[in-house]
């Protein structure tokens, strides 16, 4: 009696230790390998206006699926969120050009290399958690160096 109870005992532990196995294979698999998405919030405007003299853009964060823009624009600094696969651009948020001083000046432009493997987090003012690709800047001061020169590009106009 004692030896089936002990069986079952061991079966019901290799039962936990396998289900804990393919949990934690399934976490990894989602933390470490599943390709990062940049959430879309809701739209401030429409598709991205075409390219004009005086604005600059910076490509951020690029996946397959994804990719968003900083543009520096005579509104302000605009981010742009392309879909891929539905072929559509929204502008995420603008930064008002009365702000970017400000921003720029407090150094209020923040770089999180930490976030994941391939990917990285940036703040720049209010606008915070917003994903960057470590393969466009694989050095977290390359990333804060061009939104500084994208502010101080905004500035000098």
């Amino acid at each position: 009696m004692e030896e089936k109870i002990l069986a079952y005992i061991n079966g019901a532990s290799q039962l936990i230790t396998m289900g804990t196995a393919v949990v934690m294979a399934y976490l990894a698999w989602k933390t470490y390998l599943k390709e990062p998405v940049q959430p879309m919030q809701p739209a401030a405007g429409g598709a991205m206006p075409s390219a004009q003299s005086g604005t600059s853009e910076l490509l951020v964060f690029d996946t397959r699926k994804q990719q968003t823009t900083l543009r520096v624009s005579p509104e302000g600094l605009e981010c742009f969120l392309r879909d891929k696969g539905r072929g559509t651009v929204k502008r995420q948020w603008i930064i008002p050009v009365s702000e970017l001083p400000a921003i720029l000046e407090s150094e209020r432009i923040r770089v999180n290399s930490a976030y994941k493997p391939n990917t990285g987090l940036f703040a720049i003012g209010p606008r915070v958690n917003w994903m960057y690709s470590k393969h466009l800047f694989p050095e977290a001061r390359f990333l804060e160096d061009e939104i500084r020169r994208l502010l101080a590009l905004q500035a000098q106009s």
